[in-house]
């Protein structure tokens, strides 16, 4: 024979569902720093086509190249007081500023950081 129960059935309870929002933070976030932009070269005072310029090596050879850049072939080498005249430029590779010059050696591209003026004769 059953045996009848004499306690209550017990409801269910219900499962707490945690909240989905995301809070919002009191003071507002700091953006990130903005990229240090690198300054953009300028040029020696007075360097145009046309221009005189003489090698400042202290005593190395200046090396003059095919094209522009530090992978390009070697065309001739100048060394501290000969004198160019400036034909073309200039020209950014390899973060070095190129110039092309003509001169007795031989003409092609070189960093313009070993050159200095000395007379504009040419047409601006």
């Amino acid at each position: 024979t059953p045996i009848p129960s004499t306690s209550t059935p017990i409801p269910p309870t219900p499962t707490p569902v945690p909240s989905t929002s995301t809070p919002i933070p009191s003071t507002p976030t700091a953006l990130p720093p903005s990229p240090t932009l690198s300054p953009t070269p300028t040029l020696p005072s007075g360097f145009t086509i046309g221009a005189q310029v003489k090698v400042q090596t202290a005593g190395a050879t200046l090396r003059v190249r095919i094209r522009p850049g530090l992978d390009q072939g070697l065309v001739a080498a100048y060394t501290s007081g000969d004198r160019l005249t400036l034909v073309g430029g200039p020209v950014e590779v390899d973060g070095i500023t190129w110039w092309q010059v003509e001169g007795a050696a031989g003409n092609g591209w070189c960093a313009g950081q070993y050159l200095t003026l000395i007379a504009f004769s040419g047409q601006p």
